[in-house]
């Protein structure tokens, strides 16, 4: 489990993922429960959020994996959350519910249901993945002790449910550690004990067992500390969604059932073995997903529930109802694919927004071009009309227009004239700048934009 951060008053912070949440009466649940454990205070449920903070002494036999049982044992599903998105000191109690209208919620409602049950359904936007998985033992998170020698790009993450099966997969493989998996990057990174019985082909191929894709591995030379390409990324390339694999699948499956339900009219006496045939067909990838996560340490997975129920209905003889089920399980993850898909391209579209070279002034006067990220700070730059902000900074000379729609979403330009600031990024309308840079590259408005945003 992840070490918490210090608290101000001698313990840790502790912060969780609570999912299954509907109302208030949730949050009230789980606030007293938590509240009677020993050691615990200062405990915050965000219902908007689904988070939960909270206060541990480090003196009290309370761990984290007993408020995780304590949770769960309310019928919600709950995983620990990495020390990086935790606050170092208490939100206020009014924060912790924003987001809720408790207008008309009259306490102990419970919406017409039992939360106590197995929550095992998705409560989130994350159409075709689950969340039930995470009521396992979460994997170790701990700080990583040395920098990662292997990585590698993985392909075909639709939601953070990905990202915990492949943490999951990897954790049981041995000497492997300091697993992190980005969802919006789409990298993988780790260490691998050198000299290890488990290889990189060995990691690439359990990935590749659940489904995913794997390119641009890179490993970690232990004698000289330079990177190798173990197997180079290929050409990257835009795919319509009906250029993917998912596309693909769910083409065929429509094609599929719509000649079984044209051969259905004239064979009618054979309609439920056709449609039998289709199911078999459809559902073939996601039972080879489902027994690869199974044998993974995921076995409540989403493709397992699908397989399952199509399973099921062959059995009790609603072939078509079963077809149907995988065609439309199919869609929802081609849609999800999508969605993910446009999400990273607008992260990418950011870093965009930097040129890659500005135009230095050295103390004498002279110009020359240099690459923007080797830009430091107090550094003089130059920014003609037309050209994008290098760096953040403050204007030093000139008066102009900038277009910071980008970064901002203000529409009309904003007169700028010396001694104010602007962002990289922006766009110089129509004078000539010298920009003093107070932030480098790394530092800079959109990087920090982008470092949020990528954050698990």
């Amino acid at each position: 489990m992840t070490t918490g951060l210090s608290a101000p008053s001698g313990g840790e912070r502790l912060g969780f993922r609570v999912e299954g949440m509907d109302c208030a009466s949730c949050v009230g649940k789980i606030e007293t429960a938590l509240n009677r454990l020993g050691g615990i205070t200062d405990v915050t449920v965000n219902f908007a959020t689904e988070t939960l903070q909270l206060s541990r002494d480090t003196a009290s036999t309370t761990t984290s994996n007993d408020i995780a049982r304590k949770i769960r044992a309310l019928g919600f599903d709950v995983t620990e959350l990495p020390p990086a998105v935790i606050p170092s000191t208490p939100a206020r109690h009014s924060e912790a519910h924003s987001g809720h209208d408790h207008s008309g919620c009259s306490g102990e409602h419970d919406h017409g249901h039992d939360h106590h049950h197995a929550h095992h359904h998705d409560h989130s936007d994350c159409g075709g993945h689950d969340h039930g998985q995470l009521a396992q033992t979460p994997v170790s998170r701990t700080d990583p002790t040395s920098p990662p020698n292997v990585s590698m790009r993985v392909e075909g993450m639709d939601c953070a449910s990905c990202v915990g099966k492949i943490e999951v997969a990897l954790a049981r493989m041995p000497d492997v550690s300091d697993i992190r998996v980005n969802f919006t990057t789409e990298m993988l990174e780790l260490n691998l004990v050198p000299g290890s019985g488990t290889k990189v082909a060995d990691i690439e191929r359990t990935i590749k067992s659940l489904g995913f894709g794997v390119s641009n591995t890179r490993e970690l030379s232990s004698s000289s500390d330079v990177a190798v390409d173990v197997a180079p990324a290929p050409a990257m390339r835009n795919q319509r969604w009906w250029q993917t694999r998912k596309g693909k699948h769910v083409i065929g499956l429509g094609l599929l059932m719509g000649s079984a339900y044209l051969i259905a009219q004239f064979i009618p006496l054979y309609a439920e073995w056709i449609f039998a045939l289709a199911v078999v067909a459809g559902v073939l990838p996601f039972a080879r997903k489902a027994f690869a996560l199974a044998t993974s340490g995921s076995p409540f997975s989403i493709e397992t529930l699908m397989s399952v129920a199509a399973i099921g209905a062959l059995v009790i003889g609603e072939a078509e109802e079963a077809a149907a089920v995988v065609f439309l399980f199919a869609v929802g993850e081609l849609l999800e694919s999508v969605a993910a898909g446009r999400a990273r391209a607008g992260i990418k579209a950011l870093a965009s927004l930097v040129p890659k070279t500005a135009i230095l002034l050295d103390p004498s006067g002279a110009q020359r071009s240099v690459p923007a990220t080797s830009l430091r700070v107090n550094d003089l730059v130059l920014v003609r009309p037309g050209d994008r902000v290098p760096a953040d900074g403050q204007i030093v000379q000139g008066t102009s227009s900038l277009d910071e729609s980008p970064i901002t979403g203000e529409s009309v330009p904003r007169a700028k004239a010396k001694g104010e600031s602007i962002y990289a990024g922006s766009i110089n309308v129509d004078g000539v700048l010298k920009v003093r840079v107070e932030k480098a590259a790394a530092d800079n408005t959109i990087s920090r934009i982008m470092l949020i945003s990528t954050q698990k």
